[in-house]
């Protein structure tokens, strides 16, 4: 049986941990794999991207032959909708759109509610659904 979390952010994009604290953990509670999708670089949200991509590919690959006979590990990318193609090969791209462009503002679509509400007034007169739509 595979038991398995392909969708982990490290501290290469927004997460907490290493990735090497990330892979211990997984080891510890039993994952038989473990796929990790950092958020992919956006020029407009550095705080929430990857910026050291050799980093984060380096680093990943490493830990893949480190604990290669414990746990199955995957390089992955979370890759946004708003992000360049990566020159880098992946084992697997999870798509994402966590932005909506209105004007020549980028909107985060999910990052709180306060943020969400004041974009939906502000840009759609308070209309949610002309907000999905674009979405």
């Amino acid at each position: 049986m595979i038991l398995c979390d392909q969708h982990i952010h490290t501290t290469f994009s927004d997460g907490a941990d290493t990735p090497e604290d990330i892979v211990l953990s997984a080891i510890n509670m039993g994952l038989t794999r473990l796929g990790f999708s950092d958020h992919s670089y956006v020029a407009f949200d550095k705080k929430y991207s990857i910026t050291d991509f050799k980093g984060y590919v380096t680093e990943i690959n490493r830990l893949k032959q480190k604990y290669h006979d414990k746990i199955e590990i995957l390089l992955g990318i979370e890759q946004d909708y708003y992000s360049g193609k990566s020159q880098y090969a992946f084992d697997y791209v999870i798509g994402s759109v966590h932005y909506i462009k209105c004007g020549q503002e980028y909107i985060s679509v999910d990052h709180t509610p306060e943020i969400l509400k004041h974009s939906v007034e502000k840009y759609f007169g308070g209309d949610i659904y002309a907000f999905c739509e674009k979405y």
